[in-house]
C-alpha cells in the first residue's frame, strides 16, 4: 500500500499521495510505521504544503529518532521554506530556517555518521547561506561516503569546486532545483 503512494509521489501527482496516505493513517487511528508520515511529509512536500509536511515528518521523527533519513527529510523541507522567503525578499527569515536545516543535517549525522544525504543537505545549506569553504568541506564529505553517483551531489560539488578553483567565495548562489531522491533507495521493500 505504501508503495502504491510512494509511486504517486514519484509520478508528479503528490495530492493523489496525500488523500492516499491520509485514508490510509486516518483507518489506523494514527498507529503506523514512521513510514508512513515520512511519505506524507514528501507529498506534501512536493505539493508545497510545507507546514504540513514538517508536522508530519516530525511525527516519523518521534516514531523513530535515530533514522537519519528523517532528519535529513527534514532538512530538505526547511530549505524549500528557504526558497519561499527568499522569493518573498524575506532574508532573515530564510537564514533562520537555513540553520534549522544545518540542525536537521547535524542530527541526521549523530546518528549515522557516514549518511551522505545529510551532508549534501548540510553543504546545500551553507552554499545557499554563502559560506563556500564549509559548504565545500561537506560536500566533499558526502561525495566521500557515497554521493559520488548523485546528480544532485555531482552539481553541488561542480559549482563549489569552480568557486575554489577561482578563489571566488563572495557568491550569490543559485539554489539547485533538483531534489535527491536517490537517498531513499533504502525506501523500497520495506512495508
Amino acid at each position: 500500500f505504501l508503495w502504491e503512494a510512494y509511486e504517486y509521489v514519484m509520478d508528479g501527482r503528490p495530492l493523489v499521495a496525500i488523500r492516499t496516505l491520509t485514508d490510509f493513517i486516518d483507518e489506523r487511528g494514527g498507529i503506523v510505521a514512521p513510514r508512513a508520515y515520512y511519505l506524507r511529509s514528501i507529498a506534501y512536500f512536493k505539493a508545497e504544503k510545507y507546514n504540513e509536511a514538517l508536522s508530519d515528518i516530525k511525527k516519523a521523527i518521534a516514531d523513530d529518532p535515530k533514522n537519519p533519513l528523517y532528519y535529513t527529510t527534514e532538512a530538505m523541507i526547511h530549505m524549500g521554506v528557504v526558497e519561499l522567503y527568499q522569493s518573498w525578499g524575506q532574508p532573515y527569515e530564510a537564514r533562520a530556517e537555513m540553520f534549522k536545516a544545518e540542525v536537521s543535517c547535524d542530527n541526521a549525522i549523530r546518528y549515522q555518521k557516514k549518511y551522505w544525504p545529510a551532508y549534501y543537505w548540510r553543504a546545500y545549506e551553507k552554499f545557499v547561506r554563502e559560506s563556500p569553504r564549509k559548504a565545500h568541506d561537506d560536500i566533499e564529505t558526502c561525495m566521500k561516503y557515497g554521493g559520488k553517483d548523485d546528480i544532485c551531489a555531482i552539481n553541488l560539488y561542480d559549482q563549489l569546486e569552480a568557486l575554489k578553483r577561482n578563489h571566488h567565495y563572495g557568491i550569490s548562489p543559485t539554489p539547485v532545483q533538483a531534489i535527491p531522491w536517490e537517498f531513499d533507495s533504502d525506501f523500497k521493500g520495506k512495508f
